[in-house]
């Protein structure tokens, strides 16, 4: 398999300045409390992957609390929104602030996006069962503004995504972007997504298992679809992670890695791998990064009692930031994990 750790970041050109960091925890907070007081809640007491009971309180946020399965080590919220549609069907203007933009897609495009593809499809090219690097059918699931469908196109792909918000495929569709506002709807998927899945050499999920409530279901009825020897991709938040000690000891102002009620599952490697092994899924390769070193820096500024903090210059320290992120990353602390997995 092949492993990789690390990634750039450049934080100032995607706007990501503490003014960004308040402005976003502060919406989500109160996205949370409108969550709690206008939705059912459901309590989740067994492991969404391995259905292990004995669990151990792991992290509270905003009137969530996660558990963390003592089995698999995975990371679930315990009290979940019985209905979640309507996060995904009517976008924050914070997340469409960071997202419908042109000249952020760009950056992004160039920075996350493309680097991704990059890897995913160095990946294939070096697989035993597959030497093509840029022909076939990409389908990306929760695509989103269609950041990885404009790169995955560049690099000779057929690509085609799904999404449910109407917003951001609006925007997708005027970069010229296939891109569809159908709602992903497992187990019962349209029979549209079931055509193209069946179709795809790539099929990929961005930032999107974290988000769901049955993840097994969900990735038992996508790869069901996919025929032996495509790919399915996952990126999605990890743990354990540097970043925790960012939500847990900066809680005023999480805004990103465990953020309920959005992210109610945080995968581990082993419970990422037990739903690989459930679904004749091969690992060939991953990706662990993160930002954990940036969350801290920004955390002991943030909770500074110094009212001079921001006349200080800490390039020097910044410019170290991705070296460090690395070491991190190395030791097993990354809060994020790309993974291409080859059906068998």
């Amino acid at each position: 398999m092949i492993e990789k750790y690390g990634k750039r970041f450049d934080f100032a050109s995607l706007g990501r300045n503490l003014d960004f960091i308040i402005e976003t925890s502060n919406s989500e907070h109160a996205r949370c409390r409108r969550v709690i007081e206008c939705n059912d809640i459901i309590e989740v007491l067994s492991c969404p992957v391995c259905a292990a009971h004995p669990h151990g309180e792991y992290f509270s946020s905003y009137g969530f609390e996660y558990l963390r399965c003592l089995k698999c080590g995975h990371v679930f919220v315990k009290n979940q929104p019985a209905d979640l549609a309507d996060l995904y069907t009517n976008g924050s203007q914070i997340q469409e602030t960071i997202y419908i933009n042109e000249e952020l897609f760009d950056r992004r495009c160039e920075l996350i996006s493309g680097p991704k593809v990059e890897f995913i499809l160095e990946a294939i090219c070096a697989d035993y069962y597959d030497n093509s690097k840029s022909e076939g059918l990409w389908v990306d699931l929760g695509c989103g503004v269609g950041e990885i469908l404009h790169e995955a196109g560049k690099r000779g792909y057929s690509a085609v995504g799904f999404d449910a918000d109407p917003n951001e495929i609006r925007f997708a569709q005027s970069r010229g972007l296939s891109a569809y506002n159908i709602l992903i709807d497992i187990p019962d998927l349209s029979d549209e997504i079931v055509t193209y899945l069946k179709d795809a050499k790539i099929v990929s999920l961005f930032n999107l298992i974290e988000h769901v409530p049955n993840p097994r279901e969900w990735i038992s009825t996508i790869t069901s679809h996919m025929q032996i020897g495509s790919y399915l991709v996952i990126d999605t938040p990890r743990e354990p992670s540097l970043s925790r000690v960012m939500n847990i000891a900066c809680l005023a102002y999480n805004y990103r890695h465990m953020i309920p009620p959005e992210h109610i599952n945080i995968f581990t490697e082993e419970s990422l791998g037990i739903l690989a092994k459930e679904n004749r899924l091969e690992w060939v390769a991953k990706w662990c990064f993160g930002t954990g070193f940036m969350d801290l820096f920004n955390s002991l500024l943030l909770l500074s009692d110094n009212p001079n903090i921001a006349l200080y210059d800490f390039g020097d320290i910044l410019r170290a930031g991705d070296h460090i992120q690395k070491a991190v990353d190395e030791s097993g602390l990354a809060n994020a994990m790309l993974c291409v997995f080859r059906k068998v």
